[in-house]
C-alpha cells in the first residue's frame, strides 16, 4: 500500500520530494521506493527487530544493485517506474 502511494503521488506531484515508508527492511524494499518515486526511504520497525546493521545491509545493497544497473548515484535510480 505505502508503495502505491509513493507511485501515486510521484505521479501527482512530479516536483515534490517525497519519503518512503513503510515496510522497508531491506535493499529490494528501498529500491523500490526509490523506483516508484521516492527521494528517501525511512526504515523503522526493521531497525527493532534486526538491530542498526540493516541500514548497512540496505545501503550496501543499493550500492551493489547501482552498480550492476550501471548507475552512477541513487538519484538516477528515482522515478525510473515513471518513465516511458
Amino acid at each position: 500500500m505505502a508503495l502505491r502511494c509513493v507511485y501515486d503521488i510521484r505521479e501527482e506531484l512530479p516536483d515534490v520530494p517525497i519519503i518512503g515508508c513503510g515496510g522497508i527492511s531491506d535493499w529490494q524494499d528501498a529500491v523500490e521506493f526509490l523506483l516508484a518515486g521516492a527521494s528517501a526511504v525511512q526504515v523503522g520497525t526493521a531497525v527493532a527487530l534486526e538491530n542498526t546493521e540493516v541500514f548497512q545491509a540496505i545501503t550496501k545493497g543499493i550500492e551493489v544493485y547501482s552498480r550492476k544497473k550501471h548507475f552512477g548515484s541513487v538519484k538516477e535510480i528515482v522515478n525510473l517506474a515513471h518513465s516511458s
